[in-house]
């Protein structure tokens, strides 16, 4: 199987790439940095398009994204790459001159919010959630054209993903850096409940989509099902490393949490059973394995 990967250099998708390559899929990784098999500026209006347009893949991966961590990207950036890619990949590929069909399989983030009334935990969020939703109603108005019937797209929507090599400034790998130096973990929201799905498992199931092909479920989330609070969350990586917890401290938020709790409905939703838990996923995670 030809599988693209947009974001193919980043922390999922670089380990999804790698697994899909040892499954004997041909594998390409695209995005903006010079490890990627193609190297592109998917902000870049055309830029996607004009590639899509020269080769074929059976499966397109779109885990392209822009400021998941606080101050990596401004405004604009999260505007083009968060809300403007997905509905122009999926243009793209329905207007392709292809007669083969092709699954999108496209990473919304958790932190999503569910509907126009909820508020936007962050820009990051915001612009997510625009993004998204702009996929959906591409694929809903374009019912009528043979080719974009075409386009099978799976929206996948993926928990707090943790493991070796996470980016410095996610929440565990900040708690782990902070922590191996002595020093202070202020949390600005103790009693938010998030769901920490380790690397492997979230591979697992973008595998599973990838190999349902265009027979795969039009919405799935990719979650243990069981929530854990910062202050816990960050409460266990101290203990892991012999630090004591009072180093985790409850900070002073100046606002009301607008995410409190984001938790899969059922593990893994229609994808399957996680298999790794917390003390685990940290356990290897501290390995670095």
């Amino acid at each position: 199987m030809r599988i693209l990967v947009l974001g193919g250099s980043g922390f999922i998708g670089s380990a999804l790439a790698r697994h899909l390559t040892s499954d004997e899929h041909h594998v390409v990784t695209v995005s903006s940095s010079p490890t990627a098999d193609h190297r592109l500026d998917l902000s870049s209006p055309g830029t996607i398009e004009s590639y899509l347009a020269s080769a074929q893949f059976d499966t397109v991966i779109n885990l392209a994204g822009a400021g998941l961590t606080s101050g990596t990207a401004d405004r604009l950036t999260m505007e083009r790459i968060n809300s403007e890619l997905p509905p122009r990949i999926f243009r793209a590929l329905a207007s392709t001159s292809s007669e083969s069909a092709v699954h999108l399989i496209h990473a919304a983030s958790s932190t999503e919010r569910l509907s126009e009334h909820d508020a936007d935990e962050s820009e990051y969020s915001r612009t997510k959630f625009a993004g998204t939703s702009a996929l959906e109603t591409e694929v809903i108005n374009s019912r009528d054209n043979a080719r974009s019937q075409q386009v099978h797209v799976s929206i996948c929507r993926v928990h707090n993903t943790y493991g070796p090599g996470q980016p410095s400034g996610r929440f565990i790998a900040y708690v782990i850096a902070q922590l191996e130096a002595h020093k202070p973990v202020p949390l600005r929201h103790p009693d938010r409940v998030r769901d920490f799905v380790y690397l492997d498992d979230t591979v697992a199931g973008f595998t599973l989509l990838v190999g349902a092909g265009v027979s795969a479920p039009a919405h799935a989330e990719l979650g243990t099902g069981v929530g854990l609070k910062l202050r816990e969350c960050a409460t266990r990586i101290a203990d892991a490393l012999n630090r004591p917890s009072e180093l985790v401290i409850d900070g002073d938020a100046s606002t009301n949490d607008p995410n409190a709790v984001t938790v899969a409905s059922e593990r893994f939703g229609s994808l399957g059973n996680c298999r790794t838990d917390f003390a685990q996923g940290l356990e290897y995670t501290l390995k670095g394995a």
